[in-house]
């Protein structure tokens, strides 16, 4: 075996690295999920610390990976650039791993972006409560463009 299919034996590995720090963010994500139907602040923060743990350990084996295919080829080459001088070298497993790490990105942006609207659904739920409790309408715009909040009657007597 040469260098050069050592070096990307090497990129390989640190790929396969990654791919698992992406399946952990991937269960991670659906546990927040979980979390933040249920409503288990305990829960999403722990999740949610675990996530920024597992990203920080992809994010060092990302830069690792990049400095490794700087020595094998241009040093602002992709690993999609590399897939044919893999493919020359021999190394099988490259390109695999690399259609796994997109899938797996996909899932994981799909995933994060249902967690966004939980939570925008959440803020927007308690903003709603808030305004009724305090026996406002919720607010709309004016004219002039800024916010007219309206009295209502609510559950809160201010009288009392």
């Amino acid at each position: 075996m040469n260098d050069i299919a050592q070096a990307l034996g090497a990129i390989l590995a640190v790929l396969l690295e990654e791919e698992q720090g992406l399946l952990r963010l991937n269960e991670l994500a659906l546990a927040e999920q979980r979390a933040l139907v249920s409503s288990d602040y305990d829960e999403i923060e722990r999740v949610s610390h675990e996530m920024h743990i597992v990203a920080d350990q992809i994010e060092s084996s990302e830069l690792r990976r990049v400095r490794m295919t700087g020595a094998v080829a241009e040093s602002e080459a992709t690993l999609s650039e590399i897939l044919p001088l893999a493919d020359r070298h021999g190394v099988d497993g490259l390109r695999d791993a690399s259609s796994r790490m997109i899938l797996l990105a996909d899932q994981l942006r799909a995933a994060q972006e249902g967690n966004a609207r939980l939570l925008l659904s959440a803020v927007k739920l308690r903003e709603r409560w808030v305004n009724h409790v305090a026996g406002m309408h919720v607010s709309t715009y004016g004219a002039e463009g800024k916010q007219q909040i309206r009295q209502s009657r609510g559950i809160v007597s201010r009288s009392a």
